[in-house]
């Protein structure tokens, strides 16, 4: 072979290497451009998400603290709407117009959102929705579904109220003995309204068998706690001597006990005490002050007294007609706004209000 030819076949195979070379080069500088793409835009993903956990963070912080306002203008963006928490806690600003405008009907879709996340708080929310009607179509069995459901994850407040749905027998069969389990896993979980209602069961008898000393132990448990339906049920036991030796004295504390923290009820019962003397020394002036803080509640049997008062000048007021038809007029009025009204002496659901944090202002923004 000619030299020339020989020289002319390295050169084309010089010139391959060096094209495949530099194809190899340019392949690798574009993998590693793409790879540092990728990488930066993970870091700016990475750091989008932080700061969208972040201002989540601060906002559900702002929202335990009943700044609903500044909550809202994070909890209606829709990076914050994927987390469950955000759902829940918006929920229950459109249900109670707190920050935004009330909305029952984006309430639900919120709640349903979180629900579908099993947040088992929204579940029990939507079970109130249900059971009250709430923006949508009233139904004790949606309700009790939805309770169930939350019941499913231990939530105590739905133990309660789906509880008093077979006590009652609402969108359920009325069922005594599944009351009593439910009630009891809550009571055990330290609900004291479910103690009050669990110690109601065995006070009449209801799917058990009728106990004063079972009730009143139940009772004891949730008046420890200071809460009214037992503090009220307990005291009662006591003037009565259900279950314990009657004692009026440790009625009247009771009573003292639930009128100062303000039950209406208890004050009328403490106010009592004080007329006639019972557990306690007579006094007209405090009689007369405590049937005025329970009349100054509401309470219709506290306003009927006043009236009885005035009009046969009791506890040291003299009588006076046109007072006693003020308040008689006053006792009717009342007694329209308290229809339907539950029973003092046993507790009521939980409702929307009670899923605010207790630390929440009365007041919202």
């Amino acid at each position: 072979m000619p030299a020339n030819q020989i020289s002319s076949n390295r050169l084309t195979q010089l010139l391959t290497l060096l094209i495949l070379a530099c194809g190899l080069f340019a392949g690798t500088a574009r993998a590693d451009n793409a790879e540092n793409t990728a990488t930066a835009e993970t870091a700016a993903t990475a750091a989008s998400e932080k700061d969208t956990a972040d201002a989540v963070s601060e906002a559900l912080k702002q929202y335990e603290r009943g700044e609903y306002v500044r909550a809202a203008a994070v909890f209606l963006t829709p990076a914050a709407q994927e987390a469950a928490a955000v759902n829940y806690a918006l929920g229950n600003m459109y249900a109670l117009g707190l920050g935004i405008p009330q909305d029952y009907k984006k309430a639900h879709a919120r709640y349903v959102e979180a629900a579908r996340k099993g947040h088992a708080g929204a579940m029990h929310s939507l079970g109130i929705i249900y059971a009250k009607g709430l923006g949508v179509q009233k139904s004790y069995l949606v309700a009790s579904e939805w309770y169930t459901e939350a019941v499913r994850q231990n939530y105590v407040p739905s133990m309660h109220n789906l509880g008093n749905l077979y006590t009652v027998g609402l969108g359920v069969a009325q069922n005594h003995e599944k009351s009593r389990q439910l009630y009891e896993a809550a009571a055990t979980a330290g609900d004291t309204g479910s103690m009050c209602n669990l110690g109601n069961l065995y006070r009449y008898g209801y799917g058990v068998p009728m106990s004063f000393s079972t009730a009143r132990k139940w009772y004891e448990e949730g008046a420890a706690q200071n809460d009214e339906c037992c503090l009220l049920n307990l005291a009662w036991f006591y003037f009565r001597g259900w279950g314990t030796p009657q004692d009026l004295k440790k009625a009247s504390e009771l009573d003292k006990t639930g009128a100062l923290n303000g039950s209406p009820v208890a004050a009328f019962n403490l106010a009592r005490m004080y007329h006639y003397g019972m557990g306690i020394d007579e006094d007209a002036k405090e009689a007369l002050r405590w049937y005025s803080q329970s009349a100054e509640k509401g309470y219709v049997p506290a306003i009927m007294q006043i009236a009885d008062i005035h009009e046969q000048g009791l506890l040291g007021q003299p009588a006076n007609a046109d007072e006693a038809a003020k308040w008689k007029q006053r006792a009717k009025d009342a007694a329209r706004e308290n229809t339907g009204r539950h029973d003092p002496f046993s507790s009521p659901a939980y409702s929307l209000e009670d899923n605010i944090p207790a630390a929440s202002p009365e007041v919202a923004e």
